[in-house]
């Protein structure tokens, strides 16, 4: 080797000169950046084997990295070809300490050879990437995070469209500023559009029932001028079903992110069970008030009289006011018990008392109230000696309110059959009229609690509770209510519970 490869090796990165001794590697010189590096003095080196020098455990190295750089040097020396160790971590110790310099050196394996070919040395030359590994930490880092985030949110939405998509809710979003328009798929169901079509803000204003549209247009437009909350109730009809629905929109108004737009989202929901028991219910509360009030205002009436009778007993009115007290006394009675039978049900304390008895001998007790009066024609027709077993008093609750909802809604119907059949293991009892029959869009409301057929016949009062209160009576004994009706051709009422 010629003085100008060490004027070269003085002035070089930090290197050290091995010998082309597989074995030892023995040390043959090092430049001062090497010595600074690894806080070495050539004299501790020179002439030493390059692994006693430097230890596997002084490298902080694993056995499989001190392997790799083996495997560098001795590749370089049989085929006299530059090699190159990619990054590595070295505990490089501090001399005359207990401490270590944590680097990342990438390490080149360069075989020196003379004018005949033959080996002369391998240099080994160290580049301190330690800046560059810890950019790239950091940036690896800062990517982990940003991921960790990204998967976080991805989770977040995907928690949220499952809730969206169970609560059956609609979406939508508006641009502020063109007023574009994008519903999903469930809103323009609940909409009635086809989930092809194209449903602009427009067509869905122009679904709302108009006596609600002008309030709800104008919310709009304040939440979207004001960043206020939207939140409303309303009425809406299909655009092809003409279905009218209840739903309730909630919405708000978004400003714009980084090279973002402006925008006004939220949800949409169909309410239409809920609102519909709402206006039954209160539609309740107006027509209890109204059915008590008319015996209470009666029996007062009644015991006025009475009152001003009471020294003179012998009076020709005297029956007939107590009579009418009798019969305003029962009247409330029957509203009270309604009430009542209904609370049992909604805290669940509905007992039965079961028995077995004859299902023909309850309908012949039941019926007196009818058949007594003459108005109207009761026939029995079936099997008349079923048993069958449940409560006897439930049971003939069940009956009285459909005879008597026979009587009540079966205009100009004057007979009423009453059929007995079995259908093992059940008894079905049957209770047919024959007056205008229930329209279709009535039959799956009969059986919901506050639900009248007919609320504008002054005949027909009631609290529109017996059919659910008999319906609830029948599912405590394990059976099943319905009804078929044909308008014009009356309707039947049936139900069935277990035979003895």
């Amino acid at each position: 080797m010629d003085l100008s490869f060490y004027a070269y090796l003085q002035n070089a990165p930090p290197a050290i000169v091995l010998s082309p001794d597989i074995l030892r590697f023995t040390i043959i010189t090092a430049n001062p950046a090497f010595l600074e590096a690894t806080n070495t003095r050539l004299d501790e080196l020179t002439g030493k084997s390059f692994f006693n020098v430097f230890p596997e455990n002084s490298l902080g190295l694993p056995s499989k990295k001190v392997h790799s750089l083996i495997n560098c040097m001795t590749d370089a020396i049989l085929t006299k070809q530059l090699k190159i160790l990619a990054s590595q971590r070295y505990d490089v110790p501090v001399w005359g300490t207990n401490r270590f310099n944590t680097r990342y050196w990438r390490t080149s394996c360069s075989p020196i050879v003379n004018e005949s070919g033959d080996m002369q040395c391998i240099v080994l030359t160290i580049l301190d990437v330690s800046d560059d590994v810890a950019c790239s930490l950091k940036k690896r880092f800062v990517l982990e995070v940003a991921e960790e985030r990204r998967e976080a949110t991805l989770q977040i939405e995907e928690r949220l469209r499952l809730a969206i998509e169970s609560a059956e809710m609609g979406t939508w979003y508006m641009d502020v500023e063109t007023r574009e328009f994008i519903p999903s798929s469930r809103m323009k169901a609940l909409f009635g559009f086809d989930s092809q079509e194209v449903m602009s803000y427009e067509a869905a204003v122009a679904q709302i029932l108009p006596e609600y549209r002008e309030i709800v247009t104008k919310s709009v437009e304040a939440a979207l001028l004001n960043c206020i909350p939207y939140n409303m109730e309303y009425p809406i009809t299909g655009y092809h079903d003409h279905k009218i629905r209840w739903v309730r929109a909630t919405g708000k108004r978004y400003e714009a992110e980084v090279e973002g737009v402006a925008h006004f989202s939220g949800t949409i929901m169909d309410i239409t069970e809920r609102k519909l028991e709402e206006i039954r219910k209160n539609d309740f509360l107006s027509i209890a008030s109204h059915e008590l009030k008319t015996p209470l205002t009666s029996l007062k009436a009644s015991l006025q009289l009475l009152s001003r009778m009471k020294d003179n007993p012998t009076a020709a009115m005297l029956p007939k006011l107590i009579d009418q007290s009798n019969r305003s006394i029962d009247k409330i009675s029957s509203l009270v018990n309604d009430l009542l039978n209904v609370g049992r049900i909604t805290e669940n304390q509905f007992e039965l008392n079961k028995s077995v008895f004859s299902i023909s001998r309850l309908i012949d007790g039941c019926c007196d109230h009818v058949t007594s009066v003459g108005t109207h024609q009761l026939l029995l027709e079936g099997d008349q000696d079923l048993k069958v077993c449940g409560d006897e008093h439930r049971i003939d609750q069940v009956l009285v309110n459909l005879v008597n909802n026979a009587v009540k809604y079966a205009h100009g119907s004057f007979k009423i059959t009453l059929r007995i059949e079995s259908e093992y293991p059940m008894a079905k009892i049957s209770v047919q009229d024959f007056g205008p029959g229930i329209p279709k869009n009535h039959l799956d409301q009969l059986f919901k609690r506050y639900y009248r057929a007919d609320t504008t016949s002054i005949q027909n009062s009631g609290l529109g509770l017996g059919l659910y209160i008999s319906t609830e009576i029948v599912k405590k004994h394990g059976g099943q209510i319905g009804v078929i009706s044909e308008l014009g051709k009356g309707s039947t009422f049936w139900f069935t519970i277990p035979l003895a």
